[in-house]
């Protein structure tokens, strides 16, 4: 019973740690993102007071409609784009050596969520049998290398999920050139608004 509790208390513990780790991760992008997310809606605010916008027309024509749903498709993958670049990021950050990843926050892919629970499960091994073990235990090396082959898995599998949202997005925007005669008719006040708002949606969706 008492090493069933003491297993118990362990996985408890580690999935505190994790937590605390994403935790702080989502602290830091927060910060930088809100940053962002002022400066665009600043941006917005500026322009529509300086030119006296009150409300872009919106057409209720089919062609205004299309173009409006793949400009909110273009807006998730590039959301997807920006969450898949802090994970790699947060990899190749030397800081980050050593250290518990947090969460793919949202990209959904099996692969990628199994990788990176089986690198905090290494790290937490390490940091509980590091202590006992001599730098140069066969023990510790074996652990060290495969954390560093999980680590470069984690990586290939973000190139890869990269090199899919490219592709997506260059398939949305050829279809997004199919409506640009329509929207090259709008008035060059009324495109730049869109552009800003697109740039607005990716970053609250970011936030979110």
């Amino acid at each position: 019973r008492r090493v069933l509790f003491r297993s118990n208390l362990t996985d408890i513990e580690d999935k505190n740690a994790v937590s605390e780790k994403t935790i702080h991760f989502i602290d830091e992008r927060l910060a930088i993102v809100s940053s962002e997310l002022n400066g665009v809606e600043g941006n917005l605010e500026d322009y529509q007071g300086n030119n006296q916008i009150i409300n872009v027309a919106s057409q209720s024509s089919e062609s205004f409609e299309n173009a409006n749903d793949v400009s909110k498709n273009l807006t998730n993958i590039n959301v997807q784009q920006k969450v898949v670049q802090s994970i790699q990021d947060y990899f190749n950050n030397s800081n980050s050596q050593g250290k518990l990843v947090p969460s793919n926050f949202g990209i959904i892919d099996a692969t990628l969520a199994s990788l990176i629970a089986r690198y905090n499960e290494l790290q937490l091994k390490k940091e509980g049998e590091a202590p006992s073990l001599a730098p140069n235990s066969i023990i510790l090396k074996d652990i060290n290398n495969q954390i560093n082959n999980v680590k470069g898995s984690i990586l290939e599998n973000l190139e890869n999920i990269t090199k899919n949202l490219k592709l997506q997005e260059n398939s949305l925007r050829q279809k997004s050139g199919q409506y640009q005669e329509f929207l090259s008719a709008l008035p060059h006040k009324e495109r730049v608004m869109q552009e800003i708002k697109r740039k607005q949606s990716i970053t609250e969706g970011l936030y979110l």
